[in-house]
């Protein structure tokens, strides 16, 4: 991906990528990240880290990632998109209310929101609509099934709310308190 997608991207471009999978905190092979902590709502000394890794620019433009997770968590799925009808990545979920809210007038402030529709979504989600929508899949498609559908918010229950991290990777450190704009 960053040979196909980011080293060409030229000077005075600017390239948003939203990535929703599990283990995609990197993806983008981008030199600095930023990751939002749990219960954080403003940004304040350097919040952009360098990457683990090796990693390469671009031929001059912005790189900016938004993905579900850190490269060691898993990202989950939500229905509430298509009210019930089929799933989608809790990220990109997280992503569409935000900006609809109104909720991401700044980078940082994207970030902070996503965090925070994420967590309330986890550790809100497991309603009797859920539990009677496990014990169908159980079912009809056996206990592992039910088992796979359940392991992101079950994850939340015992582990708390560090199933999935919003966060961000760039080619250039910028102010997370400029306007966000795609």
């Amino acid at each position: 991906l960053h040979h196909l997608l980011i080293q060409p991207l030229p000077s005075g471009t600017r390239l948003h990528a939203l990535v929703d999978a599990c283990h995609s905190g990197t993806i983008l092979d981008l030199p600095y990240q930023c990751t939002p902590e749990q219960g954080q709502t403003q940004w304040g000394g350097s919040y952009w880290v360098p990457a683990q890794r090796v990693f390469k620019g671009t031929a001059g433009g912005l790189a900016i990632c938004i993905s579900g997770c850190r490269d060691d968590q898993t990202s989950a799925d939500t229905a509430k998109l298509s009210q019930g009808a089929t799933t989608t990545g809790a990220m990109l979920y997280s992503f569409i209310q935000a900006v609809e809210q109104n909720r991401a007038r700044t980078y940082g402030e994207l970030l902070f929101s996503m965090r925070q529709i994420i967590e309330h979504a986890l550790q809100h989600g497991l309603g009797w609509g859920n539990i009677a929508t496990l014990g169908a899949v159980a079912l009809f498609s056996g206990l592992e099934t039910a088992a796979l559908v359940a392991a992101p918010t079950l994850a939340t229950q015992f582990m708390g709310s560090g199933v999935q991290v919003p966060q961000m990777s760039t080619s250039v450190c910028f102010d997370l308190n400029a306007p966000f704009d795609l």
